[in-house]
């Protein structure tokens, strides 16, 4: 060999030292740990890394070591070395890439690793081994589990309804939108997603009937309605609202909901969660209260309370309108006669009867109320003249004069009116009653089935 060649040889073998000895320096800098055998498993390359992470001196002093030797080392690690020396040749015996694979070592660590066969021009050369530490990552997985199952658990257990609704595409939504459009796009292509049983026995339906459907199927009925919902609920980003819900399935329920938008990263809206309780009961049970506190318990007609409410209500109306109004004020006699003979029980069922002509005679839109024992109220809105309520209280006289049959008893009961007409005998309601209950006294002076006017001198 020519001197020119030998330089050539030491040239190239210099080179290739330097190039080695960047790539060394380069992998010593990787986080992860890696470890290069050759086919009999004696080690080739270990990084700084492998050795920190393994606890062991410096790589120098394990190059060219056995692998069965260096497991040895890793004994207090590993625990038993010759199981972990099994498993390590069952992995590698195969010579096909294994990935993802995780080990626990006796300090609580977690590692994961790869291994990989080396072949070099078609013949196998060795063995590749790449380990991390992934105890942290393994703990904010569990972690992240835990709080997915638990999740689960309340979107399935859920006494109350859940459910998320999905957008085909996400929507822009600021000043700068065309909300009008985005909404009717919304009204289409806003699917529900995922629902939970609690909902679907809410709604008395399956979800196959919910589960795809958008707000533009589930309200056919007032698609106008769930547009200004919406508008409001993507203006906030969140919307919390008490209201009776009718969907098309047929279902209708007074709801308690709470429901917040979902967006992607760039702001746009995806869809929203919703949250939703059925008070249905509990809103049944407040209009039963309500109705209780506004009206008579024994004849169901409007109470004092409610006449009030009713009598301010038609006299503003009246003002309003330029109208009149009439005030009828009713007193039975021989009502207590109707108790001392047959009982109160039968004294009750005469009342209700009485409250049931009385809503026979009156006309649509009248009011028909019950002030306490034997004295009932009638307002008469929107009158052209005096002969309207005259013809009203003419009927009441008639009916009253119809004799009553209770428990196989014949009963016959008086009455007088008292009608005080708007605007001519009062302003406001206290007068208008006052008026009335005076022309009611009127009444009763002239005999029984009697009615008089306040501000007419005469009336038969």
């Amino acid at each position: 060999m020519s001197a020119q060649s030998v330089l050539k040889l030491q040239q190239a073998d210099s080179r290739l030292k330097i190039d080695n000895s960047e790539l060394a320096a380069s992998l010593n800098q990787l986080d992860c740990a890696l470890l290069l055998e050759d086919s009999r498993h004696n080690v080739l390359f270990i990084n700084d890394s492998f050795c920190h992470m393994w606890h062991l001196p410096a790589t120098e002093a394990l190059l060219g070591i056995n692998g069965h030797e260096l497991i040895k080392r890793l004994h207090p690690l590993v625990g038993s070395s010759k199981s972990f020396s099994r498993y390590i040749t069952k992995v590698s015996g195969c010579r096909t890439k294994a990935t993802d694979l995780e080990y626990r070592l006796t300090d609580g660590r977690i590692l994961g690793y790869n291994y990989m066969p080396v072949f070099i021009k078609n013949e196998f050369y060795g063995h590749l081994w790449q380990m991390s530490d992934i105890t942290a990552r393994k703990k904010t997985e569990a972690a992240l589990s835990q709080k997915h199952q638990l999740l689960e658990l309340f979107f399935s257990q859920s006494l109350d309804g859940c459910f998320f609704m999905t957008l085909d595409q996400p929507v822009e939504w600021n000043d700068a939108s065309d909300k009008d459009t985005i909404l009717e796009y919304v009204m289409h292509h806003e699917r529900l997603t995922r629902i939970n049983p609690a909902l679907t026995a809410q709604y008395k339906t399956t979800p196959d009937q919910l589960i795809g459907k958008t707000p533009a199927e589930l309200f056919t009925h007032n698609l106008d309605y769930a547009k200004s919902v919406w508008r409001q609920f993507f203006d906030a980003g969140r919307l919390r609202i008490d209201v009776q819900n009718s969907l098309s399935t047929g279902t209708e329920l007074w709801i308690e909901g709470d429901y917040i938008c979902l967006y992607d990263d760039a702001g746009n809206i995806t869809g929203h969660f919703g949250i939703q309780r059925d008070i249905t009961v509990h809103k049944k049970a407040e209009e039963r209260i309500r109705y209780q506190a506004h009206h008579d318990s024994l004849t169901n007609l409007p109470n004092r309370l409610l006449f009030w409410d009713c009598l301010t209500t038609a006299l503003s109306q009246a003002e309003q309108e330029k109208t009149m109004m009439a005030l009828l004020f009713l007193d039975c006699y021989q009502f207590k006669q109707v108790n001392d003979n047959f009982g109160h029980a039968n004294g009750d069922r005469m009342l209700q009867l009485l409250a049931a002509r009385l809503l026979e005679i009156v006309r649509k839109g009248d009011t028909v109320a019950r002030l306490g024992g034997d004295e009932f109220v009638i307002i008469l809105p929107r009158l052209r003249s005096y002969d309207e309520a005259q013809l009203v209280s003419q009927r009441i006289v008639e009916a009253f004069r119809r004799p009553m049959r209770i428990s196989d008893n014949i009963v016959q009961i008086g009455v007088s009116i008292g009608i005080s007409v708007y605007p001519f005998d009062g302003s406001n309601a206290e007068e208008m009653l006052r008026s009335a209950d005076k022309a009611m006294y009127l009444a009763k002076s002239a005999g029984s089935h009697a009615y008089r006017f306040y501000g007419l001198p005469t009336t038969t």
